[in-house]
């Protein structure tokens, strides 16, 4: 007999009841995955997270310890007792059960969290850092190009001003140019990161049936992150053809039409 969970009962058997279907396991003792004989199925249960915060839903199958027993087991305590008094309270019950059985690794689950966390957090912390110098040198990069594009055409916009167009339409004609270029980079790079992010999701992301990834409650298509990011930039391409387009616009035509 076993008992499964409802992530295990919808990928296994969808909509139908699982409870009396028989299941059938090739054996793995190193995983732990029993196979002497078939195992009916008499209960579900909910999710358990046993890897990490961040673990993505996965399929457990538990049979009795007396059916399946293992060298070592964790056990989940609740109480309102002090940690000192609570640790010699399990360790004297423990002993009276038998004397060389060990009682190691007692913390507390926030202590557990905490430990846990401690990986997770400075591999979010590492990898932000390095995203952010990544986009300052990414926006500054995009600024000084779009700045050297605008002051580039400053002898094409003397010869508007000499025309008689009107300083505010060269402003925006230049503004809007300018973020055309600067949505069709965007839009490329947030094509690129989603493709690369789908190649490297078992590395750094959480994937549905894996073990959680680099990051920690980061996904591969983070609509918060790429927004974000997306605004720095548009941000970036606006000032750089604004900023050099109206310098240009505020010069003599003359002055404009003798410029290299």
């Amino acid at each position: 007999m076993a008992i499964i969970n409802r992530n295990a009962a919808r990928d296994l058997f969808g909509s139908e009841n699982p409870i009396g279907k028989v299941l059938e396991f090739i054996p793995d003792e190193r995983h732990g995955v029993p196979g002497d004989a078939p195992v009916q199925i008499i209960g579900v249960t909910e999710k358990a997270q046993e890897f990490g915060a961040d673990e993505v839903p996965f399929d457990a199958l538990y049979v009795p310890f007396a059916q399946h027993p293992v060298p070592s087991a964790f056990v989940l305590l609740a109480s309102d007792l002090p940690r000192g008094k609570l640790a010699g309270a399990i360790r004297a019950t423990a002993f009276a059960m038998d004397k060389d059985q060990p009682v190691f690794d007692m913390e507390t689950m926030d202590d557990r969290i905490a430990n846990w966390l401690q990986g997770a957090r400075f591999n979010l912390f590492l990898v932000g850092a390095l995203a952010t110098v990544a986009l300052i040198l990414v926006s500054v990069g995009t600024f000084g190009t779009v700045a050297y594009f605008i002051q580039q055409r400053t002898h094409e916009f003397g010869i508007r001003l000499a025309l008689g167009a009107r300083p505010a339409g060269i402003l925006r004609h230049a503004i809007a140019q300018s973020l055309v270029i600067g949505l069709a980079g965007v839009a490329t790079g947030v094509m690129a990161s989603l493709i690369l992010g789908r190649l490297l999701r078992h590395a750094l992301y959480m994937a549905p049936h894996e073990h959680p990834g680099m990051l920690y409650d980061v996904k591969v298509n983070d609509r918060f992150i790429m927004m974000s990011c997306t605004c720095v930039l548009m941000i970036a391409v606006l000032l750089a053809s604004y900023l050099p387009a109206r310098r240009a616009t505020k010069v003599d035509p003359m002055v404009a039409l003798r410029y290299e």
